[in-house]
């Protein structure tokens, strides 16, 4: 599966589990990433869909500040651009 196939399986999981409602289960979902395995545009995917809900996905704040710490470490001069605005 490349690249878009996998945001698109994302996208669709998420965006049903969110909009159904089902948090915790989204929760569930983030906490299991391997934030030090998956592609960083993967990680940044998951991001992008759960901006929406920040305030209510209890690992969606964990996940950006070990996310924010690949990126700066892997990438420092660009971390800004890819992740600003997803806070």
């Amino acid at each position: 599966m490349n690249i878009d196939q996998r945001l698109d399986e994302i996208y669709g999981k998420l965006d049903r589990l969110l909009f159904d409602g089902r948090y915790e289960e989204t929760d569930e979902v983030l906490s299991d990433l391997n934030v030090n395995v998956e592609p960083i545009v993967i990680l940044v995917g998951y991001l992008t869909v759960t901006f929406q809900w920040k305030d209510v996905l209890l690992e969606r704040t964990p996940l950006m500040h070990a996310i924010r710490e690949r990126v700066e470490h892997e990438l420092p001069e660009r971390a800004e651009g890819i992740l600003g605005g997803l806070d």
